[in-house]
């Protein structure tokens, strides 16, 4: 099984999205990060689970169509480690 880890950037986007959720429905908030979470660690299992992108990066795509979050994540095969790298709605660009 491959260790989760994620990086600092990632766990600023996470705490982004509970606040913007938050300001209009704190439930829904709570429900959509714990999702996030949980969609995150069959990485553990499955970690070319995502399409391949730029730079040996992957994307998984988390959440129903209509709210769905991309997680950005780099699979490291020498040490089994998953890196979540960024987290951001589908509607957003990426960074770089």
């Amino acid at each position: 099984m491959s260790s989760l880890i994620w990086l600092e950037s990632a766990k600023v986007d996470i705490g982004n999205i509970f606040d913007f959720l938050a300001q209009r429905n704190p439930t829904l908030a709570t429900s959509r990060v714990k999702s996030i979470n949980s969609a995150l660690e069959i990485l553990k299992q499955a970690p070319q689970l995502g399409r391949p992108v730029k730079n040996g990066k992957r994307e998984l795509i988390v959440g129903p169509r209509h709210a769905a979050y991309i997680a950005v994540y780099f699979y490291e095969k020498r040490t089994d480690t998953v890196f979540i790298l960024e987290i951001r709605s589908q509607r957003q660009l990426p960074s770089s």
